[in-house]
């Protein structure tokens, strides 16, 4: 973080004792610190996405970090979701992928996906940033994620492995996928559900399942 950057942060930092210190003083019931106490933690994570995008050779946008806070908040705003969970999400998401533009066009479909599904957003984002990993670039790259993920949690919601187990377990199948030939949507649809079949057929758990499944024509 730059010195002005972490000049901003010690004062907000500082304001957010100033206003507790007059609260209790004035007898005041108030959450104004913990709610600056948040802006700043949101800025914060914003700026370490910035960060990881710079250590990954990438140029972000003049006041990227600024642009994720807005959408951080938009999004949280619209789906009942804090901004600092949004952030969160995004922030793996990036992590995982290397791929901040995917996971931005895709934010508000993601959290509209874990709420009409009952899913985590946290496990959705997780297990979204993974396969997001193994798609192949291309202007569709945001559409295709988001028609995987249908499917998925569609599998998820009629079979035996929760999405909290799918998000632990998606690198095996993400990469598993990629091992065949063929459409790698359908091959990650495929193998989703043979390892909701394995979990039926007496797998012990999402992990043994996962493996199981990936393990085909090995």
């Amino acid at each position: 973080i730059s010195g002005t950057a972490s000049g901003a942060v010690g004062a907000a930092k500082g304001a957010i004792g100033v206003a507790g210190q007059f609260a209790r003083g004035a007898g005041v019931q108030t959450d104004l610190a913990a709610s600056v106490g948040r802006g700043v933690e949101l800025h914060s994570k914003a700026q370490d996405i910035v960060n990881q995008l710079k250590l990954n050779g990438k140029t972000p946008d003049a006041g990227e970090a600024n642009t994720l806070v807005g959408l951080s908040r938009s999004v949280g705003n619209d789906k009942g979701i804090a901004a600092n969970d949004v952030m969160g999400v995004l922030g793996d998401f990036q992590a995982k992928s290397s791929d901040l533009d995917t996971g931005k066009a895709v934010l508000a479909d993601l959290a509209e996906l874990a709420k009409a599904t009952g899913t985590s957003f946290v496990d959705m984002g997780a297990a979204a940033g993974t396969v997001n990993s193994q798609l192949a670039e291309g202007p569709d790259k945001a559409k295709q994620l988001m028609a995987i993920m249908r499917l998925v949690t569609a599998q998820t919601a009629a079979g035996s492995v929760e999405m909290a187990d799918f998000a632990s377990q998606m690198p095996k199948l993400a990469s598993a996928a990629n091992q065949f030939g063929g459409d790698y949507a359908e091959n990650l649809a495929q193998l989703t559900a043979l390892a909701q079949l394995s979990i039926k057929g007496g797998a012990a758990n999402a992990n043994t399942a996962a493996t199981s499944a990936g393990n085909i024509g090995r």
